[in-house]
């Protein structure tokens, strides 16, 4: 069982005297006195459910201060809207069904912050993963323009036209002032020799799949 120092907040001082002849009404008096700001009444009630809810709240929520907050929060909820409450069958089944509700509440705000903090931890993975991407890339084209400086002239011609500029072999072919069939030839080349190039490089490989 679980139990913590009770705090009541009211205004003003409870004669503990006077409180102990409370302590004997029905929770149907106690409830008539308290919607009519009877604070004696609500003390007694307090101390008649307090332990009760905190056991509970715990048992559910795992945490000694936030069953303490749930329980609290609850019964001042219950005093500053005492007027407007309508207790349908008991006094002790509102307490537990305004309780679950008050847990489920903390298990949202509970959840709101761990989605907070997830996004948070995912945004930062996110730009951890794009600044390392960007070196990769960067990596790779770097790579790239070293194995074109390898190819023929005329082979790094028609792969920088094709894969930089992304012109058709017919486009090529008339910048280039050579057949489309040659065009063919000079590409099927270049790509055989930076495939090569490549081959002990795997990631490199993956990273340059699309010119390839």
């Amino acid at each position: 069982m679980f139990a913590t120092k009770k705090v009541v907040y009211f205004t003003g001082a409870i004669d503990t005297i006077n409180l102990k002849t409370y302590h004997s009404f029905s929770d149907e008096e106690l409830w008539i006195l308290i919607r009519d700001g009877n604070q004696f009444a609500f003390a007694a009630l307090y101390n008649r459910y307090w332990e009760k809810l905190l056991n509970t709240a715990y048992s559910r929520l795992d945490d000694p201060v936030a069953a303490q907050d749930v329980v609290q929060q609850l019964f001042i909820d219950i005093y500053v809207n005492r007027d407007k409450i309508v207790i349908q069958s008991s006094l002790v089944a509102y307490l537990q069904v305004a309780l679950k509700y008050k847990v489920i509440d903390r298990y949202r705000q509970r959840l709101k912050i761990d989605n907070k903090l997830v996004s948070l931890k995912e945004a930062a993975t996110m730009c951890s993963d794009s600044m390392e991407e960007a070196i990769e890339a960067k990596h790779a084209m770097d790579k790239l323009g070293e194995l074109l400086i390898l190819l023929p002239e005329k082979c790094r011609q028609v792969f920088e036209l094709s894969r930089f500029e992304e012109k058709s072999q017919a486009e090529i072919s008339e910048e280039l002032n050579i057949s489309v069939s040659t065009v063919k030839k000079h590409m099927n080349k270049a790509i055989s020799i930076l495939r090569s190039a490549m081959k002990s490089d795997f990631l490199l490989f993956i990273l340059l799949y699309r010119y390839l």
